[in-house]
């Protein structure tokens, strides 16, 4: 089965259970215990597998005492990775505030400019009729300077020239 579960294989009257580490933990049928010494073996906080009957197995505490450490470098790789990652998370979380209040400011300047571009416009269109009205009711008289631009802004809008 998979890592944590429990089989019928193994010695008879023994279940097996296989722990993510690679070490398998023989526990007893609840019909036959089986023979053997007891190997605590602490593999998370708080919880404990019990190999029983591996008294055999050559080299056992070394390889506990190997996947102790593959264990504790992992924590340590971890919580190195978790401390990174945070200060990663603020840094973006202080650059996203500092260009946030950036495009406010530069957003209320736009906005400002608009405004006042609005108004001149305004001002130009208010312009343009009376130049339109002085030209129907008077033409081109009395424009000293600017006669040529008016005659080509004129043309340029209406396409001809009534006088």
């Amino acid at each position: 089965g998979g890592p944590g579960m429990l089989t019928s294989q193994g010695a008879p009257g023994m279940l097996t259970s296989t722990s993510s580490y690679g070490v398998d933990a023989m526990l007893p049928s609840p019909s036959q215990p089986g023979p053997g010494h007891v190997y605590p073996y602490n593999m998370k906080d708080g919880v404990e597998v019990v190999i029983i009957g591996l008294a055999d197995k050559p080299g056992l505490e070394e390889q506990i005492i190997k996947l102790q450490k593959k264990e504790s470098d992992r924590r340590e790789q971890n919580r190195l990775a978790s401390i990174i990652k945070r200060r990663k998370q603020k840094a973006t979380k202080k650059e996203i505030e500092e260009e946030n209040t950036k495009l406010k400011a530069e957003n209320a300047d736009l906005k400002d400019e608009i405004k006042a571009l609005k108004e001149k416009l305004a001002g130009s269109q208010m312009f343009s009729n009376a130049v339109l009205e002085y030209h129907r009711a008077h033409g081109f008289k009395g424009l000293v300077l600017t006669a040529s631009a008016i005659k080509k802004w004129i043309q340029k809008k209406f396409g001809a020239l009534d006088n």
